[in-house]
């Protein structure tokens, strides 16, 4: 068995992978900013099933050129949650926030969540800045208006950036370098 072909082979497809997550969880977002310079108003329709810290965004549905499109959010660039589970906590979930007014929102979320460790009643801090019915401001893209944000882009990640790039980088120059390097011999 050519050993090189295997493992050259096998970190190229890392580096593959590394390579699609660099572009959609960094390169893509960058510049949203600019691309994203129309606006209007949504309607916040219900809930959407992404989540960040335990909280489920809010979807906003929008309009533009007689189409409707959805969008989740706003989103957060990261978010640290601290969960206390007791039995003898009450059944109702209770929160504790960043999260003040919608036009201070964070761009890292953090929450503390106390609940009962049987059962739980909860809501989303966010659908009380949120709730369902009323009106939330779009920011989308006029040449391709699917792409959207909700009030404020909540940018990249630095070092999930760097990370990434650097994974995708090594990755390839090493699997690069197995296949076209000298002779591996596996006993």
């Amino acid at each position: 068995m050519n050993w090189n072909l295997f493992w050259g082979l096998y970190l190229i497809t890392f580096a593959i992978a590394c390579w699609i997550c660099f572009y959609a969880f960094g390169v893509r977002k960058l510049g949203k900013n600019k691309r994203c310079c129309a606006h209007t108003t949504g309607k916040v329709t219900g809930v959407s099933a992404l989540s960040y810290g335990g909280m489920h965004l809010p979807l906003v549905e929008y309009t533009v050129n007689g189409r409707l499109y959805k969008v989740a959010g706003p989103k957060f660039r990261s978010y640290s949650k601290r969960i206390v589970s007791t039995p003898f906590k009450s059944i109702q979930t209770e929160y504790e926030t960043n999260l003040m007014t919608r036009e201070s929102l964070p761009l890292c979320l953090k929450v503390r969540i106390q609940r009962n460790s049987f059962i739980s009643v909860q809501h989303s801090p966010l659908f009380e800045l949120y709730p369902v019915g009323s009106f939330a401001d779009v920011f989308y893209n006029p040449k391709k208006p699917k792409e959207a944000f909700i009030q404020r882009n909540e940018g990249i990640s630095l070092w999930l950036f760097i990370l990434l790039l650097s994974a995708a980088i090594l990755l390839t120059a090493l699997g690069i370098y197995i296949l076209v390097g000298p002779r591996l011999v596996m006993s």
